[in-house]
């Protein structure tokens, strides 16, 4: 997943398995799958590093972390999906969280930008 300075989402082999999986919810929108995906990781990411910088979501009810990242949809769907696509593990703890903020710099200056 390392590939530098940044996070590569093209190097994740998680990536295009969460971009299926959201492609799934919105068949009708081509290309849909790999953008949506792109966005819900840098919100997921973001709202993990703030709220749970262990990485551990198990002590948020999954509606916590849907409505912090705008999911219009089940709000377990949303952690089926994260764990399906091996970001979230069975435990409910964000896989590689600290690689994607701490040991790439780039991804943390664009997940965390102005704020």
């Amino acid at each position: 997943m390392d590939s530098g300075n940044t996070y590569n989402f093209k190097a994740d082999p998680r990536f295009p398995v969460l971009a299926r999986a959201l492609h799934r919810l919105d068949p009708e929108k081509p290309g849909q799958g790999r953008l949506a995906a792109r966005g819900l990781l840098v919100d997921v990411v973001r709202w993990t590093a703030w709220h749970a910088p262990n990485g551990d979501l198990s002590t948020y009810a999954p509606s916590v972390l849907a409505e912090a990242v705008g999911w219009e949809h089940p709000p377990e769907q949303l952690m089926a999906i994260l764990k399906e696509a091996g970001f979230i593990d069975l435990d409910g703890h964000f896989v590689g969280l600290k690689s994607m903020y701490s040991a790439n710099e780039g991804f943390i200056d664009y997940v965390f930008g102005d704020e």
